[in-house]
């Protein structure tokens, strides 16, 4: 018996049928926005890594043509597209290292292609810049980079040649400004006295005062140059002539006697020599009580028996105890007063003497101090 077949329904559709029906993407139309979303980020993907590798090659071929400037510029290139994020992982940190180390070689190379020695200090120079920011903001996988890029920085330092620059322009309100120099920017400061470091060449200093009259000076600067004081303190209008605040006499306080320690040593030999008569008077007083002992002692002796014996070499010990310890209260006043009567004579003297009175400074001292001073 065969088996009877359902007719199909017109709510029914198959497999097959609806796949036919469902719309298909042709050239030329939108892709839906979920596969749109997965194509355009894979293209970036794929664009980054296949555009920082063909930078890492063209990288690669200007420092092989020797065009180092150009090679320096393009690392630095580089590490600024991966400086932009605020996280790095540590093959990251690793990229910028190398690009930056990569950027100061170059950068050196040139320098060495260089014979002028300011050129060649300025490259050394740009060199320096990129190393410093790699160590400030620390771009280094492990400490073996960091040790290596610290050794760097120490060689290209000392291949500028920098010199130790002080300005004293004697004011606060002095301003101070640096030009000059190969391909240096102008920099300024208001300062007293103000440290700067200075690669080779020639600059020009100027200091500005409130109170007007500019000083400017021209410092020429070579290699192991050692450090270089700029004096640029407001000038003297008229130096024949000078104002009247610089002619004002100097007021010289009158001599006066050494007060202090002499009123010190009177007041301590007062003391000294009162304690030495007390010290005296006590030991006589004692002494003069011992002998009217004694005396008594000697009276008892005329009614002698064993018992008064024992009693009377009893007080004896105790009479002579007493008599020596007056005779130490007697020497110990004499020495005390002795002390303070010298005490009192030296006080005396240093009470009486003048000490000698401050010389004051010559006019011409005065003038020394404000001349202006330079040496290049």
């Amino acid at each position: 018996m065969s088996q009877m077949q359902r007719p199909p329904s017109s709510t029914t559709k198959s497999c097959c049928e609806d796949r036919q029906k469902r719309p298909k993407w042709k050239m030329g139309q939108g892709l839906p926005f979920p596969q749109l979303a997965w194509v355009v980020m894979f293209s970036a993907i794929l664009g980054m890594g296949t555009a920082s590798a063909a930078t890492r090659t063209l990288c690669r071929t200007l420092y092989s043509k020797k065009q180092f400037v150009r090679a320096a510029r393009c690392y630095n290139t580089l590490a600024q597209a991966l400086q932009s994020k605020k996280r790095h992982n540590t093959e990251e940190l690793s990229d910028l290292n190398q690009f930056l180390r990569n950027a100061a070689l170059c950068m050196q190379r040139q320098a060495k292609t260089e014979s002028s020695a300011v050129r060649k200090s300025y490259w050394y120079e740009q060199a320096l810049l990129f190393v410093q920011t790699l160590l400030k903001n620390r771009y280094y996988a492990d400490t073996s980079q960091k040790n290596l890029s610290v050794y760097i920085r120490n060689q290209v330092n000392e291949n500028v040649g920098y010199t130790q620059v002080t300005v004293n322009t004697g004011k606060r309100s002095a301003k101070v400004s640096v030009t000059g120099g190969y391909r240096f920017e102008t920099i300024e400061q208001q300062s007293q006295l103000w440290q700067i470091k200075l690669r080779p060449g020639s600059y020009t200093i100027l200091c500005q005062h409130t109170e007007g009259g500019n000083v400017a000076r021209v410092l020429k600067l070579t290699r192991g140059d050692p450090p270089n004081v700029v004096n640029c303190a407001p000038p003297v209008r008229n130096a024949q002539n000078p104002p009247a605040l610089l002619q004002r006499p100097v007021v010289v306080k009158a001599a006066h006697p050494n007060r202090v320690p002499g009123i010190a040593l009177l007041v301590g030999g007062s003391l000294a020599l009162a304690a030495g008569i007390g010290l005296v008077t006590w030991g006589i007083l004692e002494n003069e009580q011992n002998n009217q002992a004694a005396r008594d002692l000697q009276q008892q002796l005329s009614s002698y028996d064993l018992e008064t014996a024992q009693t009377t070499s009893a007080q004896r010990n105790n009479l002579v105890a007493e008599h020596q310890d007056a005779v130490s209260k007697y020497g110990a006043g004499i020495g005390v007063g002795t002390a303070g009567a010298l005490s009192l004579v030296i006080g005396a003297i240093l009470y009486a003497r003048p000490t000698k009175p401050p010389t004051p400074p010559s006019l011409s001292r005065a003038q020394a101090k404000s001349s202006i001073v330079f040496k290049p």
